[in-house]
């Protein structure tokens, strides 16, 4: 039976190079084998929304066609994967931008400016020339993947989208009460967590129809550091996302833009 539209699912993956090389993996034992594992990252199989474009749009449509335990293997060309290399990303930038930042630039090194994400190509006097291309622009990729699960009942549900929304945050550090409708979530405090808010809460209320209301609670001690509350219900400020009509608004972004 084909998954449909707006289904919650887990998805494991393998992301290879033409020659095969792994490049990105959601296993853990695959990482070490071949020597790309990040103690930082977290392994594991990723929420998927089905149709709600996870992956690249071919990926996608497969996934539509798959089922509980199904298999797929898919190969993009540049185009229809990262994109094709485009001269106009690469860029001359003063040295002084760097120093702003206490950098010290080198051939290969990540770099981020004005909220764009490139590799330092060469350093020459005082200009840096930066490549914003995504890495793997120009490339052919390989995905090779497994539908892992299909997420039924509100509480798993919901655990998922927080999973899903809320990656960054160490695990145990979110809690959340679900009572007749209303969805009260406890996060510890971090920056630039705004618009995680935001998107959780449009995309739970609509893919979880039971949740009709999202709220966010937030605790401070008396040092004024935040910490996770023993419990939703307790709160010192909250903010409320009532369900809305309004369709979610879709941003496109480039190659380079930082996700």
């Amino acid at each position: 039976m084909a998954l449909k539209e707006g289904e919650i699912i887990k998805v494991g993956y393998d992301l290879s190079n033409a020659d095969g090389q792994l490049l990105n993996t959601t296993s853990d034992e695959k990482a070490k084998k071949e020597g790309i594992f990040n103690e930082q990252r977290k392994y594991k199989p990723v929420v998927v929304i089905v149709g709600e474009k996870h992956f690249f749009a071919r990926i996608d449509e497969e996934i539509k066609k798959s089922d509980k335990g199904g298999k797929i293997s898919v190969e993009l060309e540049a185009k229809d994967a990262f994109g094709e290399r485009n001269p106009e990303f690469i860029r001359m930038i003063p040295t002084r931008e760097f120093t702003k930042q206490k950098l010290t630039p080198f051939p290969g090194m990540p770099v981020e400016v004005n909220d764009m994400w490139g590799r330092v190509q060469t350093v020459s006097g005082g200009r840096i020339r930066v490549d914003f291309n995504h890495p793997l622009a120009g490339k052919k990729i390989k995905y090779d993947l497994k539908i892992v699960d299909i997420v039924t009942g509100t509480e798993n549900k919901i655990s998922a989208m927080l999973e899903k929304f809320f990656p960054f945050i160490e695990d145990g550090k979110i809690a959340h009460s679900f009572k007749t409708g209303a969805l009260e979530v406890a996060l510890p405090d971090q920056p630039g967590i705004a618009p995680f808010k935001k998107a959780f809460s449009e995309s739970t209320m609509k893919h979880i129809p039971e949740v009709k209301k999202v709220r966010f609670v937030e605790e401070f001690t008396k040092e004024g550091k935040k910490e996770k509350p023993a419990k939703a219900e307790k709160k010192a400020e909250e903010k409320e996302t009532e369900k809305s009509e309004e369709k979610p608004t879709e941003k496109k972004e480039t190659p380079a833009k930082k996700k």
